[in-house]
């Protein structure tokens, strides 16, 4: 069996490097006992030779956030560099502007020499990923020739088999294929599963899949909706629902990383998502890797005097966030 068990923390650069050679380490002696666990081991080690996944949403508003913070601390040093990985991410106007602002109180202290930071964990985790990379690599090769020396030591001490004799019974003819496929589920603790095999069909468009009458008939008020989804998680089919009654009442596909906008009759809903990366059409949604979740609150579309009010929902988890979308059972869906 194989697993893969990510981590998801906010580093400094220090932290950053020791965290990616303790999860190269684990990989390296744990990650390939597994009928897919070599593949997934080589991109774990190639991702953390990288310094990990960084998500540029979520970068972009830690480092905007944190110049802000040192900017009031008067640290504007530290202030000036978080804006410049800001501006290198997203290059906006806004970010350029305060960057021209603090420029002059930019005094760049001395860099410290090579071997310094290499000792203080201050260069790019490859440096570092590398000659341990090596080390290990040796160490793997070491063990093989030494199991494979001692598997010939043990062949070669083998001593050769007497001949035996016997005497040949009748042979018991087997039952038919048939008969012993019925009996197979009599036998106990054998848990036998179908394999998927519906295949693969191409993306639809994003937008509607489904409507009810509800929607499909409406001629009264509506209020906005809209769902910004990020690239790592896939595809996404959103279902909404009548919060007191379940009646089902849209369903619809959102592309990887996009944002969904459309219109909803006043009511209250609950909002249901399910995603996944290879589409099977709108029965078997994304296979069994099918990730299902919900939004635990209420969505109330409602008017306030001249307009209508919705929601705006990001799918995409950041700090000091306000939505919660815990996992759900494919049976619930």
């Amino acid at each position: 069996m194989s697993q893969k068990s990510p981590k998801t923390k906010i580093l400094c650069g220090r932290c950053r490097v020791k965290e990616s050679l303790a999860a190269s380490a684990t990989t390296m002696f744990l990650g390939w006992w597994g009928y897919v666990a070599f593949v997934w081991t080589l991109k774990a080690l190639y991702t953390n030779a990288h310094g990990g996944e960084q998500h540029r949403e979520n970068n972009l508003m830690l480092l905007n956030a944190l110049g802000y913070q040192l900017f009031k601390a008067k640290r504007h040093e530290e202030a000036y560099r978080a804006l410049s990985a800001s501006f290198e991410l997203s290059p906006t106007p806004k970010t350029r502007e305060a960057l021209d602002s603090l420029k002059p109180l930019f005094h760049p202290s001395q860099e410290k020499p090579f071997w310094e930071r290499l000792g203080d964990f201050d260069l790019h985790p490859g440096y570092y990923h590398g000659p341990a990379g090596v080390v290990a690599l040796c160490l793997l090769l070491l063990g093989f020739a030494v199991l494979k020396a001692n598997s010939t030591s043990d062949t070669a001490s083998t001593a050769p088999r007497p001949a035996v004799s016997y005497s040949q019974q009748p042979v018991q003819a087997s039952p038919p294929a048939q008969e012993v496929s019925d009996r197979r589920d009599v036998r106990p603790g054998i848990d036998f599963k179908p394999v998927f095999s519906v295949p693969e069909e191409p993306l639809p468009n994003q937008g509607v899949l489904t409507l009810s009458d509800r929607v499909l008939f409406n001629k009264s008020t509506t209020a906005p909706l809209e769902v910004t989804t990020r690239s790592s998680d896939g595809h996404y089919v959103m279902k909404v629902q009548d919060w007191d009654t379940g009646e089902f009442v849209a369903k619809y596909f959102i592309r990887r990383g996009s944002t969904l906008s459309i219109e909803l009759p006043l009511g209250a809903y609950k909002l249901k998502f399910a995603s996944g990366d290879t589409w099977y059409g709108a029965e078997h949604l994304f296979g069994p890797t099918t990730s299902y979740s919900f939004v635990d609150e209420k969505m109330v579309f409602y008017q306030s005097g001249d307009s209508a009010r919705g929601h705006r929902l990001d799918l995409i988890p950041q700090v000091g966030g306000n939505l919660k979308t815990p996992r759900m059972d494919a049976a619930d869906w």
